[in-house]
């Protein structure tokens, strides 16, 4: 019960801060439902000082693993596993990555993109862990982007 209440009140306290200072709200990870929670949040506290909370920017940070089949994908996350020293075995790494990131072929991606922009993300960081993949890039700017809704 503690933690119940000692949660409330961070909640309030973070609402409040960002309703006194906060133009941009950023955030990492969460599924669209958490995220779209937290904005609410967010926007309770930026009204809760008089503002206009339609006047907060809303963002997140995720990761990001795109390729053009699933295999690839696949092959993708592996090797991303593997410069990972804290990751464990591929099945746990590939269920945490897949809860709330941007990941698999370029319509799974441009599908998940369009579920965060309708939980309100309007502006989106992704971490592009294996830096010499620009295959990704090209296809995130080409096949992902453009079908991207909201």
């Amino acid at each position: 019960m503690q933690a119940i209440r000692d949660r409330q009140a961070v909640n309030r306290i973070w609402s409040d801060q960002i309703g006194a200072w906060a133009y941009e709200f950023n955030t990492v990870g969460g599924s669209p439902d958490e995220i779209r929670e937290r904005f609410g949040r967010a926007r309770d506290g930026v009204a809760a000082a008089g503002r206009d909370p339609d006047t907060l920017v809303t963002s997140m940070m995720t990761w990001c693993f795109v390729a053009p089949t699933e295999a690839e994908y696949v092959a993708k996350l592996e090797r991303a596993r593997s410069l990972d020293p804290t990751a464990g075995p591929f099945d746990e790494y590939r269920a945490d990555i897949e809860a709330d990131c941007i990941v698999g072929t370029p319509e799974r991606a441009a599908e998940t993109l369009s579920k965060y922009a309708a939980a309100g993300v309007q502006r989106i960081m992704l971490n592009h862990e294996l830096y010499d993949d620009i295959e990704m890039l090209e296809l995130l700017a080409t096949q992902v982007f453009p079908k991207v809704e909201g």
